[in-house]
């Protein structure tokens, strides 16, 4: 299996002009024991590549403490902007404000299947 790093746009997944893209061979992969292809619940993996990438990773959250309501917290992704909308080609990113559980899924019953691995947040 192959992996392209850096590559952005998920309209031009041939973008070899890019400098940035490095591809790689996957010598090990480790999916999250209960990752579902159906919903995308767990969707991460690890991937043991070939040889180090020249690329910065992407900063994780270290913060160990949940968020307070009305915390504002930074996301991003090819998500959609709305409830049922497209899939954005291009990463996208914005601040959106925590909602504590309790008052989310009182508040949206027939919406919300708030799983372990997701949080509410409004803006």
């Amino acid at each position: 299996d192959l992996i392209r790093l850096g590559l952005y746009n998920l309209e031009n997944f041939n973008d070899a002009d890019n400098d940035v893209v490095e591809t790689h061979t996957i010598k090990q992969k480790y999916v999250h024991p209960k990752f579902e292809v159906e919903t995308l619940k767990y969707d991460y993996a690890i991937f043991v590549l070939d040889r180090d990438s020249k690329l910065q990773p992407v900063g994780m959250n270290t913060y160990d403490q949940i968020p307070v309501s009305d915390e504002k917290l930074w996301v991003m992704g090819w998500g959609t902007q709305s409830y049922g909308g497209r899939y954005s080609t291009l990463p996208r990113g914005g601040f959106v404000n925590y909602m504590d559980p309790n008052v989310c899924v009182p508040r949206f019953p027939k919406q919300t299947i708030l799983e372990p691995t997701m949080m509410c947040a409004h803006s």
